[in-house]
């Protein structure tokens, strides 16, 4: 039995391939990439969100916009700050101490046999010019996650998204000595942890549920598009807290840069 409902995943599809043929990509300058999303988790209205790619960092809003707060990924530190603009607090992920750097790399702690079934659907539209591959995971023998693909669109994006999954899992990791032995789902550990990648195998995807009830669908995106460099920084005067293997702690402000030296998270 087909674990993806067809028709579904075509009126995505179909929404996404006419939403493409009229985006216009902006003049050449400091460039990136924008995602746009529509999210849904268990319980919750679907809402819209968005991600914005670049060289040195990816942003991703947790809405339409930056009225509550932000993900930013420093891509060379391999840095994440979480920033919360209602409680005006930035939670640093992924800057650890030297024990932190030199322990042992973590291992699953149960089993967790990985397997997917693809599934090629002649009728589904195209998506810049490329056909969808969906494809059905299970984890230990249970349905995990549904993901559409669509191999060669935007590497750039694709890898950046993958280098986000990879931080958070990294600190999922650290700290799931916390979570209480019954809480260990399979899935979770899976897709959240230890394969967090497996979204983004078979190519970009457009979109991904699971059987907990998240739901991403991209709905559009623009390439070569000039960015505002304020996106990619964080607001001054916010209180910070380290998150590390021993769960939050508070971190001091570093000093504010110049105007001519902000280029960045420091």
């Amino acid at each position: 039995m087909r674990p993806l409902s067809i028709p579904h995943w075509r009126c995505v599809l179909t929404a996404l391939a006419l939403s493409l043929n009229t985006i216009a990509t902006a003049d050449p300058g400091p460039t990136g990439i924008l995602l746009r999303f529509q999210d849904q988790e268990p319980g919750v209205e679907p809402y819209s969100s968005r991600v914005m790619v670049t060289e040195a960092f990816v942003r991703e809003d947790f809405g339409p916009d930056d009225s509550t707060g932000f993900l930013l990924l420093d891509r060379k530190a391999q840095r994440v700050y979480s920033v919360d603009a209602e409680e005006r607090r930035i939670l640093v992920i992924g800057e650890r101490t030297p024990a932190e750097e030199s322990a042992e790399p973590a291992t699953p702690p149960i089993p967790l046999e990985v397997r997917f079934e693809d599934y090629a659907d002649p009728d589904a539209p195209t998506v810049a010019g490329t056909a969808p591959l969906l494809r059905h995971y299970r984890i230990n023998g249970q349905p995990c996650l549904d993901v559409a693909s669509v191999p060669g669109l935007l590497p750039e994006a694709r890898a950046a998204l993958g280098e986000l999954s990879r931080v958070l899992a990294h600190q999922r990791v650290m700290t799931l000595a916390q979570t209480p032995r019954e809480l260990w789902d399979p899935c979770v550990l899976a897709k959240d942890l230890f394969r967090p990648e497996l979204h983004l195998q078979a190519g970009f995807p457009v979109a991904v549920s699971d059987p907990a009830g998240h739901r991403r669908l991209l709905l559009d995106y623009e390439t070569n598009l000039a960015l505002v460099p304020e996106l990619f920084r964080l607001p001054e005067g916010y209180t910070r807290f380290r998150l590390g293997a021993a769960g939050v702690e508070p971190q001091p402000e570093p000093a504010p840069a110049t105007r001519n030296d902000r280029s960045g998270p420091s």
